[in-house]
C-alpha cells in the first residue's frame, strides 16, 4: 500500500542519462540477416579451431617425413653396399691366373693369396724367387672370398716376397688365381652401410604409418564437424 505525497510536495521526475553502475542491460537485438553462430562461439568451435585440424597437420608432416626417411635409407643401403662390396674385390690388373705354371709380378713385402674356385681342392704351389729375393708363407692368413665373373673364389693361404719382381709359380691345382687380399675395411663399410640404411628405412616406415593414421583420424574429425 503506497502513501501519496502531501499536497504541494514536488513530484519526482523521471531519471535520464546513463543507467546506474552495475545495472544489467539487455543485449541489442541482432541486425537484419544476422545468423547466430552454432555453439555460441566464432566459427562454431572453442577458440575458432575445428577439432582434428592440428592432428591432420601433424599427420601430414609425419607422413612426408616418413617417406623421406624410407627413400633415404634405401638409397644409403644400396649405395654403400655397391661401393663397399665392389671395393672388396681385387682390381683386374692385380689378378693373375696360373694354369699349373705361370708368372706373378709382386711388390716388395706384398702378401699374395692363392684363390681357388669353390669346390676345388686347396692348391699346393711352389714359388721360385727372383734373384736374391726370398719367399715366405703368409703368417696367419685370413680366410676371404669374392666373386669374379660369376665364379666364387676362396683364399687358401699365400706367400710374401721380400723384393719387387717377377716370380715363377707352379701349382698342383689346374687353375689358381693369385691376387692381393680382399679389403676387410671395404667389406666392413659395406655391411655397416647396408645395416644403417636398413634401420633408417625401417624407422621411416614407422613414422610413415603413424603419420597416415593421424592424418586419417584428423580428417575424419574435421569432416564430422562440418569442416574440410
Amino acid at each position: 500500500m503506497s502513501i501519496p505525497p502531501p499536497p504541494g510536495a514536488p513530484q519526482p521526475s523521471p531519471q535520464y542519462g546513463a543507467p546506474q553502475y552495475g545495472a544489467q542491460q539487455p543485449a541489442p537485438p541482432p541486425g537484419p540477416g544476422a545468423v547466430p553462430p552454432p555453439g555460441g562461439q566464432a566459427g562454431g568451435h572453442p577458440g575458432g579451431k575445428p577439432p582434428g585440424r592440428g592432428m591432420k597437420r601433424w599427420g601430414q608432416g609425419l607422413t612426408w617425413a616418413g617417406v623421406a626417411l624410407v627413400v633415404l635409407g634405401i638409397g644409403i643401403a644400396v649405395l654403400t653396399g655397391v661401393l663397399g662390396f665392389g671395393n672388396a674385390v681385387p682390381s683386374e690388373d692385380r689378378m693373375t691366373f696360373v694354369h699349373t705354371t705361370g708368372t706373378v709380378v709382386a711388390e716388395a713385402d706384398e702378401d699374395l693369396y692363392l684363390y681357388v674356385r669353390e669346390g676345388d681342392a686347396p692348391p699346393v704351389c711352389t714359388v721360385y724367387p727372383s734373384g736374391q729375393a726370398e719367399v715366405h708363407p703368409i703368417e696367419n692368413p685370413i680366410s676371404t672370398s669374392f666373386t669374379h665373373q660369376g665364379t666364387q673364389y676362396h683364399a687358401n693361404g699365400g706367400f710374401t716376397v721380400t723384393e719387387s719382381g717377377t716370380y715363377e709359380i707352379e701349382c698342383t691345382t689346374p687353375e689358381v688365381l693369385v691376387a692381393p687380399s680382399v679389403s676387410g675395411g671395404a667389406i666392413a663399410g659395406g655391411v655397416l652401410g647396408v645395416v644403417g640404411g636398413s634401420l633408417t628405412a625401417v624407422a621411416g616406415g614407422f613414422v610413415l604409418v603413424l603419420g597416415i593414421v593421424l592424418w586419417i583420424i584428423g580428417a575424419n574429425r574435421m569432416k564430422k564437424s562440418g569442416m574440410r
